[in-house]
This record gives C-alpha cells, structure tokens and sequence, in this order.
C-alpha cells in the first residue's frame, strides 16, 4: 500500500472514532437525550477534524469552536454549566490526542524522509 492511501484510511478511521467519542462523552456526562437532528452536528465534526489535520494551531481553534458549538446547540436541553463542562473535558481530550497524532506524522514524516535518503 501506498503511504498517502494508509494516511488516508487512517484518518477516515480516526474521524469516525473521534465523532463516535465525542457525542458518546458528552451524551454520557450531561444525561442529554439523543434526538436525531443532533446528528447534523457530524458536519461541524467533518470541518473540524480537516482542520484539524493542517496543524496544531488548527486544531486548537476547532476545539474551541467545538465548546462553542456544543454549548450553543444544547444551551436549552441541559443545565448550562453542564452543557460547557462537558464541552470543555471532551476539547481538552481532543486536544491532547491532537497532539499525539501530529506528533507521530512528525515523527513518521522525520522516518520516511531519513529512510529515503539512505
């Protein structure tokens, strides 16, 4: 297999993981009843997660847009502090695991590139 063609597979693979995490966290910590129109909020999780793949600077700004998002859409359907805390866990794993994901391409792209040379 072609490098490009496992990052991409990768990436498809983390972008359902992700998704999958965070609606189940939040749902999980703020006892939110799932409605079907709250699926609409996967499009935002597209964006971001693209964005979040061009650096880490990206990806801080589509966590924070993440609470934004979150707070905004359920502001009426949960307590509010609830609704934000949970925003802010779920941002501050993503965050992190953002990190480590582009720590790892530096570090494979660091491999790749001495790898070639030789």
């Amino acid at each position: 297999m072609k490098l490009e063609l496992v990052t991409l597979i990768v990436s498809i693979f983390s972008l359902i993981v992700w998704v999958f995490f965070d609606y189940l966290s939040f749902y999980l910590i703020t006892k939110v009843k799932f409605r079907i129109c709250d699926l609409l909020l996967t499009l935002y999780f597209i964006f971001s997660f693209y964005q979040s793949l061009v650096n880490l600077w990206f990806s801080a700004i589509a966590s924070f847009f993440e609470v934004i998002i979150f707070y905004l859409w359920f502001e009426n359907r949960a307590e509010k502090n609830m609704v934000l805390g949970a925003s802010l866990i779920i941002a501050i794993i993503d965050t992190v695991n953002n990190v480590i994901i582009n720590v790892l391409q530096l570090k494979s792209a660091f491999t790749i590139k001495d790898e070639t040379v030789k």
